[in-house]
């Protein structure tokens, strides 16, 4: 026990300072640098790179992208899914675990399981198993990334946060130091670094200054009244230093992919206080109801947006992304998808393997940061919620029976044939390693897939007049790279398609809706694809121009036009609450007149409604006040 505690507080010592260009500093939240990241590449490789050999996972740059590189120096993406196991979720009404059945009465042994599932996942595109799943029977078989648990308690400036960091380090990060299959640690994931996820969406500073007295953690945010931002940053900045110095002490060799942070909620500082510490920065990137989205950005504006391509969050870290969680749902027998409801729900398999489409091929294509993503998860939570936090979402590629979701299946094939190691593979590939006499060997042969050539978009997102635009219209499978151009109708003033990566951009300077046909060629197809896309292109959001109106005198007639901006005219104004005096009246027009008939203060609120289908609507909370003579 000795030398547990010699670690302990050597790591104290290694750890417990912030740095000093943290304190104090005014760190300004709010919109990225005018820079919008890294423009991405506009060719692909064409050869197979080869990297120097380590014996490890480990991430390197070449020709302007970044790549994890396999033991044995060949480049990889990370294609994984999360909980590949075959201990399903219990079901919290019934009790039972509905998969653990299915497996039970389909496989004469977990072994037999376990090599069903691997080639099912291989015939998919995947090849990597992701956070939760059971590395125990199949990491000798396919790459793996472990989940850790390194945060603790309430005040991360405590020396018990560094105490149970080394305990996850020694118990869970030792044993793994020297498997050449492991791909790295995740730290933690969904961690609490401001609104709304901190209690009563208050700032992660304002959480600390209600520690109690004598907390070290009460004491460092004291430093930071008035500059919530600089201590993200500096909390940021102690939990990497303790969870990187913990993992190291015991593993010098794997990856450390970072605490996945939920996409809508991640402010600068944090990605500019991870990349002195870890190798690959982890985001989720689920596809959530439009309401959630505006509902955070209210909370807290000086959250980054979630660009198609993530090159927002790119800009700030300066390394490469991985995906650590990502899924679509859809509608079903099976699934509510109502806990806990804040997950865009498609109509059908068909919609949800075009949108899973829609969103990643930007990702693949136009991302050269990006060194993998992780689906969540293999099989679908069971009908009565998951015990422990009632979750009952159609996340899987299989339901609970075992039976896969051959939509979804056979997009995610063909969309894994153009991630980055595949796209320029010819033959086989290795998906699994070992250590032996003379150094790291292959241990699973891949073969080389081969897949239809297939045109991914199917829909655009829409646009808004004013506003830069980024999306793409993208073909894959068959034998990339391809080249795109409009062969008829025409897109937004303003908006331009890149030929060699497909790339939709620009700033539109006209509102409408704008259709037309892209095609897509290669030199393996130079009849190529095509695909008839329509592009929406929004008038500015509607608003309430007056926020204050003139004062009426009782018996004296009076007139003043509301106005409101953006949307589509004419306009539609009503009164939605309150009431105005006798003698006034508001028309659909927008004009309020009369004579006034009483004195006093009159609290309305204001309706505008546009002529679009759906329409627009704004409103606006006035106050007239009517004098006597």
């Amino acid at each position: 026990m000795w030398v547990a505690a010699l670690t302990v507080g050597a790591l104290i010592v290694a750890v417990q300072a912030v740095p000093s260009t943290a304190e104090g500093t005014s760190v300004t939240p709010g919109p990225a640098p005018s820079a919008a990241g890294p423009a991405p590449s506009a060719a692909r490789p064409t050869t197979t790179p080869k990297f120097t050999a380590t014996g490890y996972f480990r991430t390197t740059e070449y020709d302007g992208h970044w790549y994890f590189v396999t033991p044995q120096g060949a480049p990889f993406f990370a294609s994984g899914i999360d909980t590949v196991t075959a201990d399903g979720d219990t079901d919290q009404v019934t009790g039972q675990c509905p998969y653990c059945e299915a497996v039970a009465a389909q496989y004469p042994s977990i072994a037999a399981w376990g090599t069903a599932t691997l080639a099912r996942l291989r015939q998919w595109g995947f090849n990597t198993l992701g956070s939760f799943s059971d590395d125990t029977t199949l990491g000798g078989q396919m790459p793996f990334e472990v989940q850790l648990s390194m945060a603790s308690g309430n005040d991360w400036f405590a020396p018990s946060f560094v105490t149970n960091a080394d305990e996850v380090a020694a118990t869970q990060v030792a044993p793994l130091a020297d498997n050449p299959n492991l791909i790295g640690y995740f730290t933690d994931t969904e961690l609490n670094w401001g609104p709304p996820d901190t209690p009563n969406h208050k700032t992660l500073l304002d959480y600390y200054l209600t520690l109690p007295a004598g907390s070290p953690g009460l004491a460092v945010a004291k430093r930071y009244i008035g500059n919530p931002a600089g201590f993200v940053y500096a909390v940021a900045t102690r939990y990497f230093q303790v969870t990187t110095a913990a993992i190291r002490m015991y593993d010098p060799h794997h990856l450390i992919l970072g605490a996945k942070a939920e996409g809508q909620e991640i402010q600068p500082q944090l990605l500019e206080a991870a990349r002195h510490y870890i190798n690959v920065f982890s985001v989720e990137d689920y596809l959530y109801r439009d309401k959630i989205d505006s509902a955070v950005d209210r909370i807290w504006p000086y959250y980054l947006p979630v660009e198609s391509n993530l090159a927002d969050l790119e800009q700030y870290f300066g390394g490469p992304l991985l995906i650590g969680e990502y899924s679509f749902i859809a509608a079903g027998p099976q699934d509510p998808n109502t806990v806990p409801g804040i997950y865009y729900v498609a109509p059908n398999q068909q919609t949800r393997a075009d949108t899973y489409e829609n969103n990643f091929a930007p990702l693949y294509e136009n991302a050269p940061w990006l060194v993998g993503d992780d689906w969540f998860e293999f099989v679908d939570e069971p009908r009565g919620g998951r015990t422990g936090d009632g979750e009952n979402n159609e996340f899987g590629v299989v339901n609970v029976d075992n039976q896969p979701y051959t939509d979804m299946t056979s997009a995610m094939a063909t969309m894994h044939s153009i991630t980055g190691a595949q796209l320029i593979q010819s033959g086989s590939t290795c998906d699994g390693w070992a250590t032996g006499p003379h150094g790291v060997t292959c241990t699973v042969k891949v073969p080389h897939r081969s897949y239809p050539p297939l045109f991914a978009t199917t829909s655009l997102p829409a646009g808004q007049i004013d506003k830069a635009y980024l999306s793409g219209a993208y073909a894959v499978g068959g034998v990339p790279p391809y080249t795109y151009r409009v062969i008829s109708g025409s897109l937004p003033a303003g908006v331009t398609l890149t030929a060699t990566a497909g790339t939709i951009s620009g700033t539109p300077t006209h509102d409408g809706t704008f259709t037309f046909t892209v095609r897509a060629t290669s030199a393996a197809d130079p009849t190529g694809l095509t695909r008839q896309l329509t592009l929406v292109i929004a008038p500015p959001p509607l608003a309430v121009a007056a926020t204050s109106l003139p004062t009426a005198v009782v018996g004296v007639a009076y007139a003043k036009a509301l106005k409101a901006t953006g949307g589509y005219t004419p306009y539609s104004w009503s009164i939605s609450a309150g009431h105005l005096p006798a003698g006034m009246t508001l028309t659909s027009a927008g004009e309020l007149s009369g004579k006034p008939t009483t004195a006093g203060t009159f609290a309305i609120t204001v309706r505008v409604e546009d002529a679009s289908h759906p329409a627009l609507t704004a409103t606006a909370k006035l106050s007239l006040v009517v004098d006597s003579r």
